[in-house]
């Protein structure tokens, strides 16, 4: 029933992300969430794990930006101290933002991944595109109160995957 949600991977945390397996899907752009994927929403900038984790990204010769539906101000100063493009109030899962991406870098959706915490909002966005979808573990249980609301749709959703 909620086949087209599906994510293609999921993994307990962006640490965990075999990027060499990216590289072997022809993966060439990995877009990343930010809020509850790489930080807690109160986590200004990000630290050295996060740091470690995009170097490693780029060493593979993988393209990375960051995705967020949080204002610009705190997009633009995380993207900025890792070095990176950010995009910031990107209304997942609307798929304006995804386009805007694929633009920018020059790169076809099915040359994408795109990883996140969220299903209804990262998931939905990444698979309206055809883009690779890794669902990651929320890294906090706090969240703001839309996404609370989400989240119990999501676990109900990822149960009915586990029955099958």
């Amino acid at each position: 029933m909620f086949d087209f949600l599906k994510p293609d991977l999921q993994i307990a945390s962006y640490q965990q992300l075999d990027v060499g397996m990216l590289q072997r899907a022809g993966i060439e752009l990995l877009i990343c969430d930010i809020d509850n994927t790489l930080a807690v929403h109160d986590e200004k900038l990000p630290g050295a794990n996060v740091s470690e984790f995009v170097r490693k990204v780029q060493a593979a010769n993988l393209k990375f930006c960051l995705i967020s539906n949080n204002r610009e101000e705190r997009v633009r100063q995380y993207g900025e101290a890792l070095g990176v493009r950010a995009y910031a109030f990107a209304l997942k899962p609307m798929k304006h933002t995804y386009r805007k991406i694929l633009n920018d870098f020059q790169v076809d959706a099915h040359q994408c991944a795109c990883l996140g915490d969220q299903l209804l909002t990262d998931g939905l966005g990444a698979k309206r595109m055809k883009m690779l979808m890794i669902l990651s573990q929320p890294l906090s249980e706090k969240d703001i109160i839309y996404t609370r609301i989400n989240r119990h749709a999501e676990r109900w959703i990822l149960k009915q995957f586990e029955k099958r």
